[in-house]
């Protein structure tokens, strides 16, 4: 797997390298914010490590600016160890949150989930998400093993939901997933996901839920998460 690592801390940058190749992923390291956008935008990368302190562009923003062109797993690394940072962090589109000094063990292991998490199904394999299942081959959907009646985009967008196994996905990368017009964008996603969300309430789902991130997208969330977070 290609993971980009976005630290100004040269030391850093060369010791989680080493310890990503170690685990057979390929690192791509870069200083400062700006260089760090560039380089998202002109290649593609499975996770982002980001540092919070960048000269150029802070790690927060830049964070709410790869979100908004990629669903790409974003681990922020942070010396700062506040609350209020890693709750802001999560709520802006990070899917994890790391204080620095790192334990390297929990940083291995947060990497694997989220690779594992961001990695698609094959395409025969059934996805699961608490009570929903989908079967991508068969096209059908199910809430508590009970068919669940959806149009193809609707079946589309649970699909992509469910494969990001909980992570936020933008309403530009869900339009592409459901293959609406530029044109229709995110106004068409809203409508599906607003339809999607009634269909899944009508049928029982009461253990999971569609959550907004406010400004980026939606991911699926357990219903007591999305109490939080909606």
């Amino acid at each position: 797997m290609r993971i980009l690592i976005v630290d100004d801390d040269p030391e850093i940058r060369t010791t989680l390298a080493q310890i990503l190749s170690d685990d057979g992923h390929e690192a791509v390291t870069v200083a400062e914010g700006r260089e760090a956008l560039a380089v998202v935008g002109a290649d593609r990368f499975d996770l982002v490590l980001l540092d919070v302190v960048l000269p150029g562009i802070d790690g927060i923003s830049l964070c709410v600016e790869i979100r908004r062109r990629s669903a790409v797993p974003i681990i922020i690394l942070s010396a700062r160890h506040s609350q209020l940072e890693r709750v802001v962090s999560l709520r802006l589109g990070a899917d994890a949150y790391i204080g620095k000094p790192f334990d390297v063990e929990e940083l291995r292991l947060r990497v694997a989930t989220l690779l594992r998490r961001a990695t698609p199904a094959a395409e025969s394999e059934s996805v699961t998400f608490r009570s929903l299942r989908v079967e991508p081959r068969a096209g059908r959907a199910y809430v508590c093993d009970v068919p669940l009646a959806l149009t193809p985009g609707e079946f589309k967008l649970l699909r992509a939901l469910m494969r990001a196994g909980g992570s936020v996905i933008g309403r530009h990368d869900l339009a592409h997933f459901v293959n609406a017009s530029d044109r229709e964008g995110g106004r068409a996603i809203d409508v599906q996901v607003a339809r999607l969300r009634r269909k899944l309430v009508q049928s029982g789902a009461r253990d999971v839920a569609i959550a907004t991130a406010r400004g980026f997208g939606y991911r699926l969330a357990a219903l007591e998460d999305e109490a939080r977070i909606a």
